[in-house]
């Protein structure tokens, strides 16, 4: 080969390859994204441990120094000051954002303008926050902040009619991972009472199946009205089992369930469902739960399948492994996209080594609804299981994983989840409890057999329970 010919072709490929200063650039890049995300994700919990406070102030202010223009990196320095009650500083960074033509008509000016009308109104100025939430609403019409404010703002200001109008454009554009913009406009027109519209809104919803749980919310809160709290829990109790655990309705159906499940009358005569509930919740009074269960017979369609909901439970519990599976799938008989099912039937599937049928049933369930709680967390733990005498091992786990994140690896052997003994559980409430675990306390066997403890982050900070 000649000379000539070798440096042709030596140019020719080189000319075809990125320049070293593009790849940095492209590195560089990607790892500002990965701060960012890193930063959206520590900005989403609830506490924060002293390493991660340091961690989140770190990468705000590397960001910052390599760019003080870059909306993301000032709003998330605001959100700082903000969570550390610097409010004067907060707000001038959020002013600065939004009266800043260069910097405005983005997502995060729009968030910047959405809290800035956000503590107009806490100080009483509601006329001040309808400024500020509209402008959020014309850079971002699906900023579900700046839509909350203006409905509340509304309320003391008046023009309901004017805010109905306002939701309902933006409920029409909404993505799945925007529900509480139709869940505002729903409750919004039971407050006008143009119940009509009511009645069309609640079927529309109930024909999206990620959506349905917002239909179920406001049914709860209808009934609620109406004086009938037993159906009213039944819709909350199935609102919270099956809603996206980041909004806020979903959060308010947790909340209710919660304090009346907490609240309930502890007496042999109770058969409410705050009262079979709590017996449902653990091994020592599942048998009351299972006879309470089958003493009656409910008459709504909601309280029919939260029936056999606990009945599932309550047998899993109990290691009675045929009779929850026969209960859950008496669950999809009557509502048969009904998430929870398929994810529980998942797990019983995958504990007995049958990972096909356990696949299926979990695509199904994403498909249903992606962004459902129970969804989500299965999706987010990044885990394989298989069923051993002190637990559970993990046979594959993603990085992305919180169990990995939290130390653990593949070979290793959970024991105990948040104080729950894993080997002294049937294998399919063994993988029940694994896959719904929020976060927490754990522990655990390393790969050559020694105890380990740690803490999981809390998947939903939104359910962590207080210090």
């Amino acid at each position: 080969m000649t000379n000539c010919l070798r440096t042709s072709l030596v140019l020719l490929s080189v000319a075809g390859l990125p320049s070293v200063a593009r790849l940095d650039e492209s590195s560089e890049t990607d790892a500002r994204e990965e701060a960012f995300q890193r930063i959206e994700s520590l900005s989403g919990k609830r506490y924060l441990e002293g390493g991660q406070e340091a961690e989140w102030k770190r990468l705000v202010t590397r960001m910052v120094q390599r760019d003080p223009r870059d909306p993301r990196a000032l709003y998330w320095q605001a959100d700082w000051h903000d969570r550390h009650e610097q409010i004067d500083e907060a707000t001038r960074i959020w002013h600065s954002m939004v009266d800043d033509p260069t910097r405005a008509n983005s997502t995060f000016a729009s968030r910047a303008a959405a809290r800035l009308a956000s503590l107009e109104l806490a100080e009483g100025d509601a006329a001040g926050a309808v400024d500020w939430a509209r402008k959020a609403v014309a850079w971002n019409p699906h900023n579900v902040e700046a839509l909350q404010t203006l409905l509340d703002a509304s309320l003391r200001l008046g023009g309901l009619e004017e805010m109905a109008t306002t939701i309902a454009a933006s409920a029409r554009g909404s993505k799945p991972d925007e529900l509480a913009i139709p869940a505002m406009y729903g409750e919004l027109l039971v407050r006008l009472g143009r119940w009509d519209d009511v009645s069309r809104w609640l079927d529309e919803q109930e024909r999206v199946a990620e959506r349905e749980p917002i239909a179920l919310h406001l049914r709860a809160s209808l009934a609620e009205m109406r004086g009938r709290p037993q159906e009213a829990f039944a819709l909350h109790f199935l609102a919270s089992e099956m809603g996206p655990a980041q909004l806020p309705f979903v959060q308010r159906s947790y909340d209710i369930v919660g304090k009346l499940v907490n609240g309930a009358n502890v007496s042999e005569n109770d058969h409410s469902w705050p009262y079979l509930v709590w017996l449902a919740s653990a091994p020592e009074t599942a048998g009351q739960a299972i006879a309470g269960l089958k003493a009656f017979e409910p008459s709504t369609p909601a309280e029919k399948l939260v029936r056999q909901h606990l009945l599932a439970r309550s047998h899993e519990r109990l290691g009675q492994v045929d009779e929850a599976t026969s209960a859950w799938n008496r669950a999809l008989e009557l509502r048969p996209n009904y998430v929870p099912a398929l994810v529980a039937l998942q797990n019983i599937h995958e504990s007995q080594g049958n990972r096909e049928q356990a696949t299926k049933l979990g695509d199904q369930a994403h498909r249903i609804a992606p962004e459902s709680r129970i969804v989500r967390q299965h999706d987010a733990l990044g885990v394989e299981l298989e069923a051993v005498p002190d637990g559970v091992r993990i046979h594959a786990l993603a990085k992305e994983s919180p169990f990995y994140q939290a130390g653990l690896r593949p070979g290793m052997v959970l024991t105990e989840l948040d104080r729950e003994p894993l080997g002294e559980l049937e294998p399919s409430r063994r993988f029940q409890v694994v896959r719904t675990f929020g976060g927490g306390r754990f522990r655990a066997l390393d790969t050559k057999g020694k105890p380990i403890t740690g803490e999981i982050d809390y998947l939903f900070p939104e359910y962590q329970p207080p210090r």
